[in-house]
C-alpha cells in the first residue's frame, strides 16, 4: 500500500501562529484503486501468527490441487509487503513453510523472507533467472534456473549444498515423492534425485515440458508441450502411459476425485480418467487461440481455471460444464488457489481477487503495483502474492474464520469483451 504525505505551512496576516508554524498531514491510501483520506494514526500492531506455514511447493505441491488452509473472509488486511532491489519481477509462486516464505525473481535471487513481518531472512544469487517456484522439504530448498542448474540450499541459512547441471532451463517445478525430487527441463527430460544430490534416474519424455510433475501414488502425471500428457513411474522414470491431447501443453495437471484436469494453448479445459485415459470431458468455453497457461485449482467438484481470456472460469469437475465465469481486465496466467470456499487470484490488470468458489463473484479486490502472473499461496491464515515489480504481498483476514455466508460485490457472468 502506498502512502503519500503533504505538509502545508500556512501563514495568516504574517502573523506567525502556534509558534510559527501550522502543520496540516494529509495521509492518502490506495486500497482498490480508489484514494481517499485517511485519517494519521499509530504505527500498526502485527498480530502474533499462531500456524506455522504448510505450502511447501507450488499449487502446494503432491496432485497439485492448490487447496489452501482455513481462512477468515474478506475484506483482507495487509500485514506487509517486500520490495526486491535487485530490479527482477515475480512471476512463479511463493513455497512458505513454517515462518519463512522462499521465492525467486528474474534477477536470480532467491529470497528467504520473514512471514511475521516481511524482512529479509537470507538470500542466494543463482547463476540467472528463475523462473519456478522452489521445493522446501527435510531442512532444504530446491530450485532450478534458466540456464539449466539445480540448486539445494539449506532452508535456515541459504548455505548451498549441491547443485547439478540439467543442460537446459528449468521453468518446471519441483515436486517430492516418495522422500526424492521430481521436477523436468525445458528439453523435455525428466529428473529425479535424492535430497542429498545423488541421480535417481533421468528420462527423456519429449520436446519441452514447462509444467510441475503432479504426484498421485508412486506416478507422475506430466503435461508435456509436444501435446502429450505422460504417466510415469516414480521409482525408474519409466513411461507408464501416453495421451495425446493434441494440444500444445504448457499447465501442470491436478490429479483431483473428478479426473486429471489441464488446459491447453487452444484455450480448452481437458479432464481425463486416470485409471482407463479415457477422456471425460472438455470444456471450450474459453475461445480459440486464449492460452490457458494457469493449472486448475480444485475443491468441492469445482475446478477453477484462469485463461488469457481475461477470465476465470469455475467449471463442474463432474460434468465440464460451465458454473461461472468472472471478468477481470488482464490475462490470468497466475495457477488459481481455494481455501474456505473462496477463489484466490490475481490478474495482469494488476489486482489480486477473491472471488467466491461456487458463484464466482467478487468478494474483495486489492490493486498491486503492478501486472500479476503469480500464483497465490494461502495458509497458517495468511494470503502470499507478488507482482511483476518485486513487489511480494502478505495478506491477513480483519476477522477470524465464520460460517456466515460471503456477500459478493460483483457478480459473475457479467457480459466479457475481449480486446
Amino acid at each position: 500500500m502506498r502512502a503519500r504525505r503533504f505538509t502545508i505551512i500556512a501563514g495568516v496576516g504574517g502573523v506567525i501562529l502556534a509558534a510559527g508554524m501550522l502543520l496540516v498531514a494529509l495521509r492518502y491510501t490506495r486500497d482498490g484503486g480508489d484514494e481517499t483520506p485517511h485519517p494519521p494514526g499509530p504505527p500498526r500492531v502485527l498480530r502474533p501468527l499462531t500456524r506455522d506455514a504448510d505450502w511447501p511447493a507450488f499449487h502446494r505441491g503432491g496432485r497439485l490441487l492448490g487447496q489452501g488452509d482455513v481462512i477468515g473472509p474478506p475484506p483482507m488486511e495487509l500485514r506487509w509487503s517486500f520490495k526486491s532491489d535487485g530490479g527482477g519481477f515475480m512471476q512463479c509462486s511463493a513455497a512458505v513453510v513454517g515462518r519463512t516464505a522462499y521465492v525467486g525473481d528474474d534477477a536470480g535471487v532467491l529470497w528467504a523472507i520473514d512471514l511475521n513481518d516481511g524482512t529479509v531472512r537470507w538470500r542466494y544469487k543463482a547463476e540467472t533467472t528463475l523462473q519456478c517456484t522452489p521445493l522446501v522439504a527435510g531442512g532444504r530448498v530446491f530450485f532450478g534456473d534458466t540456464h539449466g542448474l539445480f540448486y539445494a540450499l539449506s532452508a535456515d541459512t541459504g548455505e548451498r549444498l549441491w547443485t547439478a547441471d540439467c543442460e537446459k532451463e528449468i521453468v518446471s517445478s519441483p515436486n517430492l515423492v516418495g522422500g526424492n525430487v521430481v521436477f523436468c527441463n525445458s528439453g523435455g527430460w525428466g529428473f529425479c534425485y535424492t535430497p542429498e544430490g545423488t541421480r535417481v534416474w533421468a528420462t527423456e519424455l519429449a520436446n519441452r515440458v514447462n509444467g510441475t510433475a503432479a504426484v498421485e501414488g508412486e506416478l507422475l502425471w506430466i503435461g508435456a508441450c509436444d501435446g502429450t500428457l505422460r504417466v510415469v513411474d516414480s521409482s525408474d522414470g519409466g513411461e507408464w502411459m501416453q495421451i495425446d491431447t493434441g494440444e500444445y501443453l504448457a499447465a501442470a495437471p491436478a490429479v483431483t476425485p473428478d479426473g486429471v484436469i489441464l488446459g491447453g494453448f487452444d484455450g480448452k479445459v481437458f479432464c481425463y480418467d486416470p485409471d482407463t485415459t479415457r477422456l471425460k470431458w472438455t470444456y471450450d468455453g474459453i475461445g480459440r487461440e486464449r492460452l490457458v497457461y494457469a493449472s486448475a485449482a480444485w475443491a468441492e467438484g469445482v475446478a477453477v481455471v484462469g485463461a488469457q481470456d481475461h477470465c476465470v472460469h469455475g467449471i463442474s469437475g463432474r460434468t465440464g460444464e460451465r458454473l461461472w465465469r468472472f471478468a477481470t481486465g488482464g490475462d490470468v496466467d497466475g495457477s488459481p488457489a481455494i481455501a474456505s470456499g473462496r477463489v484466490y487470484v490475481g490478474s495482469r490488470d494488476g489486482r489480486f481477487y477473491v472471488l467466491d468458489l461456487h458463484s464466482g463473484g467478487e468478494l474483495w479486490s486489492y490493486r498491486a503495483e503492478a501486472a500479476i502472473s503469480f500464483s497465490p499461496v494461502v495458509t497458517a491464515g495468511l494470503v502470499i502474492v507478488g507482482d511483476e515489480d518485486g513487489r511480494l504481498y502478505c495478506f491477513e483476514s480483519e476477522s477470524p474464520a465464520t460460517t456466515q455466508p460471503d456477500v459478493a460485490t460483483r457478480p459473475a457472468d457479467r457480459p466479457v469483451s475481449l480486446p
